[in-house]
């Protein structure tokens, strides 16, 4: 017992698990249960702008099978967002936080871009939409990018990889992404991850590599100028 004990207290934290931001949000928002195309039902944070037509803004977070969730995203971050006057909304992914469903298929399967589907659906009068997203959450955005023309779905105007990885391309291939706009935010640690992208770039995409930075939505805390350099690049393409 005492072994086992010892053995787990030194097992390295997941990389996605949970981290140690303030659990403070902006205010104004509200919690909003949506229904993915499966029947999952997905728990956001709903942040609505003076009207529903101004840009939509959906952040997608890290592993939801290693313990990361909606809350993962820092309270400054969402504040700059929200202070452009965008819709946002802050999912869980299925089988994180408050929303049902399990982890795995949000980046094993396409099912992931099913939760992006529906968010997207509580906002359809939009005029442009921009994705977001963490580690593995990368996954589900380039499911959701690749498979919306064929899906009739509402196509991102841009595309935001913070940590790209492998299991990013589980279901899709870097070719599969269409030749939008993008922007890739990486720590110093990651950039192997980043230059098949690169070499992909069809012209339109930029490449931030942070030093030291941190994987994912862990960035934020010893990287600030992360949030406004993210909101600074989403504000050149959405208003």
């Amino acid at each position: 017992m005492i072994l086992a004990l010892a053995l787990a207290c030194t097992q390295p934290e997941p990389l996605d698990s949970v981290q140690p931001y303030e659990p403070w949000k902006p205010e104004g928002g509200q919690v909003v249960s949506l229904s993915a195309r499966d029947g999952v039902t997905i728990e956001a944070d709903l942040y609505a702008a003076s009207s529903a037509d101004r840009p939509a803004l959906v952040l997608v977070h890290m592993d939801p099978s290693s313990g990361a969730h909606r809350g993962n995203w820092p309270g400054e971050f969402l504040q700059l967002l929200v202070d452009s006057d965008w819709n946002l909304i802050v999912p869980d992914r299925r089988g994180a936080g408050g929303s049902e469903g399990v982890a795995t298929d949000a980046f094993e399967t396409v099912a992931g871009a099913w939760d992006i589907e529906a968010c997207v659906l509580e906002l359809p009068e939009a005029t442009s939409l921009g994705l977001v997203a963490a580690s593995n959450g990368t996954t589900s955005m380039i499911d959701y990018a690749a498979m919306a023309s064929d899906e009739g779905w509402t196509a991102p105007e841009t595309l935001t990889f913070v940590s790209v990885v492998g299991s990013t391309t589980n279901n899709h291939a870097i070719g599969d992404v269409p030749a939008t706009t993008a922007h890739f935010a990486f720590p110093t640690g990651e950039a192997d991850n980043n230059e098949p992208w690169q070499a992909a770039n069809p012209g339109s995409w930029t490449f931030q590599e942070y030093d030291p930075g941190a994987h994912g939505t862990r960035m934020f805390e010893n990287t600030p100028e992360l949030a406004p350099d993210l909101h600074a690049w989403l504000d050149s393409q959405l208003d």
